[in-house]
């Protein structure tokens, strides 16, 4: 999530000798740049690791299979924190009933516990995400969402806890278990688009070819586009996609620009003409010489901006997490009048008062 924006280029904060580190949110990539003689890529490796997030190699065979074995861990974190939000509303509905109709003791402690075995596995397994982010911004000093979200759910676990054992006061098992449950949904559906906007923007990128006919004293060699020169001649035979921005030097064509425009008719291409990388050569033979290549050719620009806006955050997320480190500091104090308040007017429901406080706030009311 945004969050994870926020620690990971607070990397140079935490190990000296670390220049830089950016982290793409879309691909799930970190470009990290160090000082060989301060620290070692193993130890970079193994903080990126400490504050949740295990490293791989960008290029290695293996990165599409880690992404689906990833994904299949945030799934079954989702199926397990729904399945124990369904239980613990199944047996509070047993307790609300029973609040109004009557319940025997024997059955009612007994819904408390099993409530409260539910509502631990899914704060211990599932929502240990929300833990483990909380716990790397106090390392590095970053506040986000993760702070408030943690303290609710550490707040109610415990004081639910200690409620459901002695059978007494509130326990918080439902509101709790149901939002890890929430929180870990939207997480795993900004996920999912997030994929999906990468593999929009790689196919963008598979359309311009990785290799060009470059020709050389009057052979045609074909090398790799980074190869190319501006000012070299390159030869577009029909059917191929054009490889880089230039001008026709010789033959009649039509090229296919529906790529850069959105208009499927042919147009026509004659000597003189300017041609653009990603368009579609249709039916003759063409010379041309190369005038940009890579992230200089019109497509080439047009991609730079389809993959900063797609892993842009979107305004709101950016304000909660301004105001989140604010949000946490103005709650506890919040709670800590209520406690002191109540310990004045009736000590028993201090705790419970200031405590279901800091449910409603952290997150909920952010």
């Amino acid at each position: 999530c945004a969050a994870c924006v926020w620690l990971v280029e607070k990397l140079p904060e935490v190990v000296p000798g670390v220049v830089e580190s950016r982290l793409d949110m879309r691909r799930s990539l970190v470009r990290v740049r160090w000082d060989e003689d301060q620290v070692k890529l193993s130890q970079v490796a193994r903080t990126l690791d400490s504050l949740g997030y295990p490293p791989h190699p960008a290029k290695d065979a293996r990165t599409r299979e880690l992404q689906k074995v990833e994904d299949r861990k945030v799934l079954i974190r989702v199926g397990v924190a729904g399945a124990c939000a369904g239980n613990v509303m199944t047996l509070s509905l047993a307790l609300y009933g029973g609040a109004f109709s009557g319940i025997q003791d024997e059955y009612s402690n007994l819904f408390r516990l099993t409530s409260m075995a539910f509502g631990l596995v899914a704060l211990l397994w599932p929502g240990s995400l929300f833990f483990r982010g909380a716990w790397a911004a106090l390392r590095t000093k970053t506040a986000h969402l993760d702070l408030p979200i943690a303290l609710g759910l550490a707040a109610g676990g415990i004081t639910g806890t200690v409620n459901a054992i002695l059978g007494r006061g509130e326990i918080y098992f439902d509101s709790l278990t149901m939002l890890v449950f929430l929180l870990l949904v939207g997480r795993w559906v900004q996920r999912r688009q997030q994929r999906w906007a990468n593999d929009a923007v790689e196919l963008l990128f598979s359309v311009t070819p990785s290799s060009a006919r470059r020709v050389e004293e009057g052979s045609v060699r074909e090398v790799p586009i980074e190869a190319l020169q501006p000012g070299d001649i390159v030869e577009i035979r029909a059917g191929d996609a054009v490889p880089t921005d230039g001008m026709i030097l010789d033959g009649s064509s039509s090229v296919d620009q529906s790529l850069l425009t959105g208009e499927s008719a042919p147009v026509p291409a004659e000597i003189g003409d300017t041609i653009h990388a990603g368009t579609v050569n249709l039916s003759a033979r063409l010379l041309a010489r190369v005038d940009a290549i890579g992230n200089d050719t019109r497509v080439g620009k047009l991609m730079q901006l389809v993959e900063e806006c797609s892993h842009r955050r979107a305004p709101i997320v950016q304000m909660a997490d301004r105001i989140a480190g604010w949000f946490v500091v103005i709650v506890l104090c919040l709670a800590a009048i209520t406690l002191g308040i109540w310990l004045w007017l009736d000590p028993t429901q201090a705790v419970d008062n200031s405590v279901a406080l800091l449910i409603v706030c952290c997150p909920c009311a952010l």
